[in-house]
């Protein structure tokens, strides 16, 4: 999950409207780089 594009104005809004949470996520895809790991999650439909 990387927050940073929703803090530029784009992608997923994870903040918003936080009475519907907690969203259900998949297991995360795992992505290795350089001193980081990016974890990406498919957001499963309720």
């Amino acid at each position: 999950m990387d927050l940073v594009p929703v803090l530029l104005g784009e992608g997923v809004r994870w903040f918003d409207d936080l009475a519907k949470a907690p969203v259900r996520l998949s297991t995360p895809k795992v992505i290795e780089g350089d001193g980081v790991t990016h974890l990406a999650y498919d957001v499963i439909p309720r």
